[in-house]
């Protein structure tokens, strides 16, 4: 029965010497709501340490009968994360609760909490939040998990091979800045674009963990020089000949690779050496 109605239930006696009996039992038919739906989400997941996270909390009244009373949501954040906003406002005094009050049959409320992330932890951390709602009605609680990496960076390097030698000798030249220098994943996906300065140096930070390739491009009067020459890696060309392009690598969590460059030349110093 609806809440607030009254159950009667009645019983009658009979017998044949003597009148029929009755006797009634009344009950006050009283009904705890449902207890609401709870969850919560983090975003993006993976992040980068020093990046920014958000977490969306939603609480439904999953009830089309009842109402929801006195609901408050408490927040147990991560060490690692930190508070720095949140629609609605939490609590005054707080960063962590929010009181709801009373909640209308098929309500949602969202709560969205924005902070970022500590930068002096591990490479790669797990972050764990914890969000409980409070109620009449009891309570239910709500997890999110979020992968956490340290950025990584790649560069380094355009030059021009004056001596045609193939390796970086410590030559300057007028015509390695501004050079278009583009980042992708392993499938091909633009991650991010940049330009060589005035002495050819390029860089690409707050990258995640994965696989890349470089995308050089030379000037006009100028090709690429035959890549991985000679026996240091740090000095040669990676740039394939005919694309300006470097093999696949992979970086891991923090890692600072400036190992990729790319070697020109003007195609009159080349001697007779024909591609």
């Amino acid at each position: 029965a609806p809440q607030g109605y009254l159950l009667v239930d009645t019983a009658q006696a009979t017998a044949s010497n003597a009148p029929p009996s009755t006797d009634e039992e009344i009950t006050l038919v009283t009904v705890r709501p449902p207890s609401p739906l709870l969850t919560k989400l983090g975003s993006p997941s993976p992040c980068l340490m020093g990046g920014t996270l958000t977490y969306t909390v939603r609480v439904e009244n999953v009830s089309a009968a009842f109402t929801v009373t006195n609901a408050t949501v408490v927040e147990s954040f991560d060490p690692a994360f930190r508070f720095g906003s949140a629609v609605p406002v939490p609590v005054a005094g707080t960063s962590n609760a929010w009181y709801l009050g009373d909640l209308a049959p098929l309500s949602v409320t969202n709560i969205v909490i924005t902070g970022t992330v500590a930068t002096n932890v591990a490479l790669s951390v797990v972050l764990f939040n914890t969000a409980e709602l409070v109620s009449d009605s009891g309570s239910v609680t709500a997890h999110a998990t979020n992968r956490v990496y340290r950025p990584a960076s790649i560069g380094d390097l355009v030059w021009e091979d004056f001596n045609a030698n193939f390796t970086q000798d410590g030559e300057i030249s007028a015509d390695v800045g501004g050079l278009p220098v583009l980042l992708f994943n392993s499938v091909g996906g633009l991650v991010a674009s940049n330009t060589t300065d005035v002495t050819g140096h390029y860089l690409f930070t707050n990258l995640f963990p994965g696989a890349y390739y470089v995308q050089f491009s030379a000037p006009s009067n100028h090709v690429f020089v035959i890549p991985n020459t000679g026996t240091n890696a740090a000095a040669d060309s990676d740039a394939a000949t005919n694309s300006g392009r470097t093999a696949i690598f992979t970086l891991g969590p923090g890692t600072n690779d400036l190992s990729w460059d790319a070697g020109l030349i003007e195609p009159g110093k080349l001697g007779n050496y024909v591609w």
